[in-house]
């Protein structure tokens, strides 16, 4: 595995370990996508993507338990 990779987002550095980290496995044979491939793709659309978002509560729960139970 290759070691970190700093990026500059936006200014700041921003460390990425394990870039080569296989997030997507390839189908009929493809290479697949790495962590950095899907960090690089996310950076390409930010800009539309936070558009989109902006004025709007976004907010995350997590269900540890399943959707079954209480979170």
């Amino acid at each position: 595995m290759a070691g970190p990779v700093s990026l500059d987002v936006d200014g700041r550095q921003v460390a990425v370990t394990h870039p080569d980290k296989l997030i997507f496995p390839g189908r009929n044979g493809g290479a697949g996508l790495t962590k950095l491939d899907l960090i690089r793709y996310y950076l390409s659309v930010a800009d539309g993507a936070l558009r989109g978002v902006a004025g709007r509560p976004m907010i995350l729960k997590r269900f540890v338990k399943g959707i079954a139970q209480e979170a």
